[in-house]
């Protein structure tokens, strides 16, 4: 249902909104929700201004308040599919982490490429009919703006008295990662626009993803992991069977993703850029091709799909190879140095030991993956929220080495208590 608001009362409230903000952060004083705000946050959420929205948040307005047609303004979004979506309304606690969510419809698909798809591999086949639940996915990589949010909670612990939670409750806890090596990395992001702002977040390992998934979980109060391999190429296809969304012609690939072709910056060399500059696809998600790439949740095996042929259709939770070693892993989506076929919706690259062989640290770090600097991820969220062993699961460490690594004195842990629903 579509809120109707005139033209010129949708200008004066939405300067309303931002004025009231301003007034707010000069005196320092949070207001508390007024319903003169709703309006303007009606406003905001019927035209898709974000920016608005997250103003409105941090004066505090409720995600529950009701709108003109007297419906909560949360399930207004929802219903309508906004882009701005649950959870930029549900963020308002820490409007920080406001970031943006697109629903993807359940349905089936063929996973994997035909042996006809020119310069795919044989590890992308035989095909397999996955039935996938509907769920949320980032319509952006997560950039550095909001991952420095989770990166700066351990040295902000580690200046407080800090104490450890006590064995029984590590599992409950968040891992924070340890500060970035910045003599060795630092150089190398700064050249691609530093670790700021909307440019994609890399170098962190799929163990950082996954605890960041945790601490975004903790902080919202909704489930946030890593995709599956299997959800990550539904989405990536959105419903299409070519080599890519857009089709099967890779000269197109530069209206979608930046890859090895075009992502060439100033010093002459390839880099990321700021996410959502290009075109998406018919899902509405954007750099599913190209830019960075991105984990998945799963163990990479040769066989994977051939494991599952003959079994019909499989559902999506049964494809999952769930890690038991750091590596290899599974990043999709190729990176600004890939060529046009590594950035394929089928084509899955391995995430091997080399991807962390110049990381100083003995032992290494279980959170960073320090010659991943065209590595990055993108979150979910599923429509059915599982029971919390199963959340865990997504979140913790599955693999000896890194459990024993994060289990070191100098590891920050942190239990959350998320806000009530």
């Amino acid at each position: 249902m579509r809120l109707r608001v005139p033209k010129f009362r949708t200008i004066l409230q939405a300067a309303a909104g931002i004025a009231v903000l301003v007034l707010a952060i000069r005196t320092h004083n949070r207001p508390s929700p007024a319903p003169r705000y709703l309006p303007a946050m009606a406003v905001a959420v019927e035209h898709g201004n974000v920016a608005a929205v997250k103003m409105l948040l941090q004066l505090g307005v409720s995600p529950d308040s009701l709108g003109k047609d007297g419906r909560p303004l949360l399930l207004t979004v929802l219903a309508r599919n906004d882009s701005i979506t649950r959870t930029l309304i549900e963020g308002g606690a820490d409007p920080n982490l406001a970031f943006e969510m697109v629903l993807i419809p359940g349905g089936r698909f063929r996973m994997g490429s035909p042996a006809t798809e020119r310069k795919r591999k044989a590890d992308e086949g035989p095909q397999v009919d996955v039935d996938v639940e509907p769920f949320y996915m980032g319509k952006f990589e997560v950039t550095w703006e909001l991952y420095n949010e989770f990166l700066a909670t351990y040295s902000q612990l580690g200046m407080t008295q800090y104490k450890r939670p006590p064995p029984a409750q590590l599992a409950d806890a968040v891992t924070y990662p340890t500060p970035i090596y910045d003599i060795e990395a630092g150089p190398k992001l700064q050249r691609m626009g530093g670790r700021v702002g909307q440019y994609p977040a890399v170098i962190m390992s799929r163990f950082a993803a996954r605890q960041f998934t945790k601490w975004i979980s903790r902080k919202t109060g909704r489930f946030y992991r890593l995709p599956s391999e299997a959800e990550w190429e539904y989405a990536c296809r959105a419903g299409t069977s070519t080599a890519y969304s857009f089709g099967d012609n890779p000269k197109q690939l530069a209206e979608y993703g930046w890859f090895i072709d075009n992502s060439e910056l100033k010093d002459g060399d390839s880099g990321y850029h700021p996410v959502g500059q290009k075109k998406p696809n018919p899902w509405g998600l954007y750099d599913m091709h190209g830019n960075v790439a991105e984990w998945v949740i799963d163990q990479y095996a040769a066989d994977s799909y051939a494991s599952l042929a003959g079994s019909g259709v499989v559902p999506a939770s049964k494809t999952v190879r769930w890690p038991t070693k750091r590596y290899p892993g599974v990043i999709r989506g190729g990176g600004y140095e890939s060529e046009p076929e590594q950035c394929r919706s089928a084509a899955r690259y391995v995430a091997r030991v080399s991807l962390n062989m110049d990381d100083p640290e003995v032992p290494k770090s279980a959170h960073y993956d320090v010659n991943g600097f065209w590595v990055g991820f993108r979150i979910v969220s599923p429509v059915r929220e599982p029971p919390e062993a199963e959340k865990l699961r997504w979140w913790n460490a599955d693999d000896p080495v890194t459990i024993e690594t994060i289990e070191r004195d100098r590891e920050i842990h942190e239990v959350i208590i998320p806000p009530a629903k």
